[in-house]
């Protein structure tokens, strides 16, 4: 289990919970982002990780940061 699994898993968040990105846009759930992450280059992953290690020391919600990683996978891949 990569590191962004256990993450979601620790939080209690399943991971086929859908990610709404406005009317007319691509949905995601959350496996698509992880899946993405998962399949990028282990220097954009390491990035990811040190982001989401920064937001979970000062509690913040991680789904904000994921909503962001999936609007630009969304923006990337249907313009």
């Amino acid at each position: 289990m990569t590191y962004f699994r256990t993450l979601f898993e620790e939080k209690g968040i399943d991971t086929e919970t859908g990610i709404n990105l406005g009317e007319g846009i691509i949905n995601f759930t959350i496996e698509n982002v992880l899946e993405f992450i998962e399949n990028s280059p282990l220097n954009l992953q390491r990035k990811i990780r040190n982001k989401y290690i920064q937001i979970d020391f000062k509690n913040g919600d991680i789904m904000d940061f994921t909503k962001y990683l999936a609007e630009k996978i969304s923006t990337t891949y249907t313009n």
